[in-house]
């Protein structure tokens, strides 16, 4: 089917993050042929663009996205940029973050005419480092008229397909203990700033985070420390990143605030929380209710066509549908299964990229249905 050639090209473009030209160069002619208007959006001052498609016509359009980037093929993986199929399982890097939502995307594109709403497709670049694609995006005014997104990127592990309906956001700080030094061999003297900082962290499971019953739990990740000097001194500087998976409503400040007083407690080192510097905003935690008419209209019709609705779920990491929903829309993930992304064994569903393809061709070809007045 053509659905899985499209897919093989796909995977044989590397498109690593900050290489995801010569991918977009291809979907664009691959979107023209198919007829639909499309322009380069480029990063300021960079040479890289998102691209961007549209076709149909009406007030409102629905939104198919997707980010062209992956992360760098390990060194043990061999043949990274070849599709490879055994079974029903299929590997290749990117196949499922994001290439294979991607290949499903261009399909439908291909193969539907839309009446009563437009189609709107965005292929966003550097979703794996800063989202600097999708904050171009969302700061353009592209999306003004999108009513409903719809992301075929996986936002859970499962051996099933589900609706993701929101994810977890991620703020990072830097943490600065800040100690005294002394000679090393004057035991007693100074206050090492590593062995606070060490101390210090073991308290973090006891920062009573929020947990949610369909969410699960918020989450803290240590990522980095640094500290020490050359000199046999006492260390008086550590620096600590630390990145929190927190649920909407958990904000950037508030959570700065809370790790600041409740780490104070336990350290004698001057200790100094502050977010950690990028070149986009960190991102929120999202979540769209299930009682969204929208969200209902999708699960009715997938009673219809399945014999039952889909699980609903939130995204265990933040991703670019995170800056996506800030605009206001919803915004949906709705992704064939597969797992074990940014790894060599990364795999992807034959049989449920083809069923996710067909979910999205009855989507379409009732959008103006879905996003019409009830």
């Amino acid at each position: 089917m053509q659905l899985f050639e499209t897919l093989a090209e796909l995977i044989s473009i590397p498109s690593v993050t900050g290489q995801e030209q010569a991918l977009a160069i291809w979907c664009e002619r691959f979107l023209q042929e198919a007829g639909f208007q499309t322009e380069r959006q480029y990063l300021e001052g960079e040479n890289r663009f998102n691209l961007l498609a549209e076709a149909g016509e009406g007030e409102q359009a629905i939104l198919l996205y997707a980010h062209l980037d992956t992360v760098m093929p390990a060194e043990t993986w061999k043949d990274p940029f070849v599709l490879k199929t055994e079974g029903d399982r299929m590997t290749g890097l990117g196949v499922s973050d994001m290439k294979g939502g991607m290949a499903l995307i261009l399909e439908v594109a291909q193969q539907f005419k839309f009446q009563g709403y437009r189609l709107k497709i965005a292929l966003g670049v550097d979703e794996e480092l800063w989202s600097e694609g999708a904050w171009t995006l969302v700061r353009s005014g592209w999306l003004e008229d999108v009513a409903l997104a719809l992301v075929p990127e996986m936002s859970v592990d499962t051996a099933y397909p589900c609706l993701g309906l929101g994810r977890r956001g991620s703020f990072s700080y830097r943490l600065v203990f800040e100690g005294e030094t002394a000679h090393g061999a004057l035991f007693g003297q100074g206050l090492n700033a590593i062995e606070e900082a060490a101390k210090t962290l073991q308290k973090l499971p006891d920062l009573l985070l929020s947990r949610h019953p369909e969410w699960g739990a918020e989450e803290m990740l240590v990522r980095q420390i640094q500290g020490g000097q050359a000199e046999f001194s006492v260390p008086s500087h550590c620096e600590v990143v630390l990145s929190c998976l927190v649920h909407p409503g958990t904000t950037q400040e508030g959570l700065q605030k809370r790790l600041q007083s409740f780490l104070q407690v336990w350290t004698q080192a001057d200790l100094c929380v502050s977010p950690l510097d990028r070149p986009t905003p960190m991102a929120p935690g999202y979540w769209v209710s299930p009682y969204h008419p929208l969200v209902k209209q999708i699960q009715d019709l997938f009673t219809r066509l399945r014999g039952q609705a889909l699980p609903e779920v939130m995204g265990v990491s933040v991703a670019d549908e995170n800056i996506l929903a800030l605009v206001g829309f919803p915004v949906l993930s709705l992704a064939p299964v597969g797992g074990n992304s940014h790894r060599p064994d990364e795999w992807l569903s034959r049989e449920s990229l083809l069923d996710t393809y067909r979910l999205y061709q009855e989507i379409l070809r009732r959008g103006a249905q879905l996003l019409s007045p009830h």
